[in-house]
């Protein structure tokens, strides 16, 4: 909106002092001074300001006016954009909403400790297994109570520790509530 008011300031301008030394070599002041190309390096500047992207936006405005002539203009507005919120320190909207939905975020130029650390001292050396048949809803309560585990692999049986599957904790949780709301079921029913 505000490039396409410069534009018309400009074209007004243009029109009123042709031979000011900005227009003289302007074959007309629609030429030089089109609100839609204010408008759209307008838009270009903001965007880049605000999500601070460079050479994928350039690319993208040449392909949504099909005017390769607006190249220049918009490298210098997006370059000056991009360098102003450098300047100021302001982070792209797309960073602003990674922290303000408190995503997980490696920040750039984060130092990684122990990078080739063996993952045996992350891990649990007492890995908690939930055998594929036998165990009871009473066992899984108890489970669910006792642990504070994300998951829990399930296995042919507890001595061959066979994987079969995976049973996240928040799974255990759905299943044990609609467990107890059938009939029929009670504390020493088996689970398959």
């Amino acid at each position: 909106m505000f490039g396409t008011l410069v534009g018309m300031g400009v074209h007004t301008v243009a029109s009123s002092y042709p031979e000011f030394f900005l227009f003289r070599d302007c074959t007309s002041a629609t030429f030089c001074a089109a609100g839609s190309v204010y408008a759209i390096v307008g838009a270009a500047s903001v965007l880049a300001g605000v999500t601070q992207v460079s050479v994928s936006l350039a690319v993208i405005m040449l392909e949504l006016t099909d005017r390769l002539n607006l190249l220049l203009p918009l490298m210098i507005t997006i370059l000056l954009a991009k360098m102003v919120t450098n300047f100021f320190g302001t982070p792209s909207i797309y960073d602003s909403y990674v922290h303000m939905k408190r995503y997980p975020y490696l920040e750039p130029g984060a130092i990684i400790e122990n990078e080739l650390a063996d993952a045996s001292r992350v891990m649990s050396k007492k890995v908690i297994c939930i055998p594929a048949t036998g165990t009871t809803i009473h066992q899984l309560e108890e489970l669910y109570k006792t642990t504070k585990t994300f998951g829990f692999p399930i296995v042919e049986d507890l001595e061959t520790k066979q994987l079969v599957g995976y049973l996240a904790r928040i799974e255990l949780k759905v299943a044990l509530q609609t467990a107890k709301r059938h009939t029929g079921v009670d504390a020493n029913t088996p689970c398959a």
